[in-house]
């Protein structure tokens, strides 16, 4: 029972002491539990990567956020020498590791041809998922966390890019923007889409984020943002770019 339960210990950020908003929580979980779910990881790694396209550099092994800020410069460079435009949107899920769906988690991990006995394992480690809250040396009550994957775990990153392959893998094209009209890049939660047109760029983002919520994930409109580059000085601005969810 105590490897389901996580140690909730807010720290304080800047601001008022008195504002719950200005402290992040970070979660502790039972140490044995760590080893066991690091040995779940390792394991679930030889199936991932091998699963997980270029697309994401996200918590892998050998990748970083240079190789993202590369690839976009290549793009924006071939792009500005055809003087081609390039219409990006950056996509920002809300407090996305915290609401997946873990029924549709469990069906992604299947049907990446998983083992069923690590996709079991799995299961139990986020079945009756647990957290209280420490202050000091006081303890809150304990409350159940149903959605999510969990908090603190290193596990849960590469299970958040499983689930995550499942919204993009629709959209994802074998060859880079300047051979098709779109190309996907991510760094575990966030997204950034490219493509040659308005247009082009809706119908990637209508089907990654049609699929997303599918498996739990809904879009921060605020933090999302659409950006146009252009090599010609008098373009006129395009205007907001409206995309439709879910049909």
């Amino acid at each position: 029972k105590d490897w389901s339960v996580g140690i909730i210990c807010p720290i304080f950020k800047k601001g008022s002491r008195d504002d719950c908003q200005n402290y992040r929580g970070i979660t502790l979980l039972n140490v044995a539990y760590k080893i066991l779910s690091t040995i779940i990881l390792r394991r679930l790694a030889t199936y991932t990567e091998g699963l997980l396209g270029d697309y994401q550099c996200g918590f892998r092994y050998g990748r970083s956020t240079i190789d993202q800020i590369f690839v976009l410069r290549q793009v924006m460079e071939k792009c500005y020498e055809y003087n081609t435009d390039l219409h990006f949107l950056f996509v920002d899920y809300k407090q996305a590791f915290d609401s997946v769906n873990r029924e549709k988690l469990v069906e992604c991990l299947k049907k990446s041809s998983i083992p069923n006995k690590l996709v079991r394992l799995i299961g139990l480690t986020l079945k009756n998922a647990s957290s209280r809250v420490r202050v000091g040396n006081q303890f809150g009550e304990t409350f159940g966390i149903g959605t999510g994957v969990r908090q603190g775990d290193g596990l849960s990153a590469t299970l958040f890019n499983v689930v995550l392959h499942e919204a993009v893998k629709d959209a994802i094209k074998s060859k880079t923007v300047i051979d098709r009209t779109w190309q996907v890049c991510a760094f575990a939660d966030d997204i950034g889409i490219v493509a040659r047109s308005a247009n082009a760029l809706r119908e990637a983002c209508e089907i990654i984020l049609t699929k997303g919520a599918e498996v739990g994930l809904q879009v921060n409109e605020r933090k999302t943002k659409y950006m146009v580059m252009s090599p010609r000085e008098n373009r006129r601005n395009s205007g907001p770019l409206k995309v439709r969810i879910g049909g």
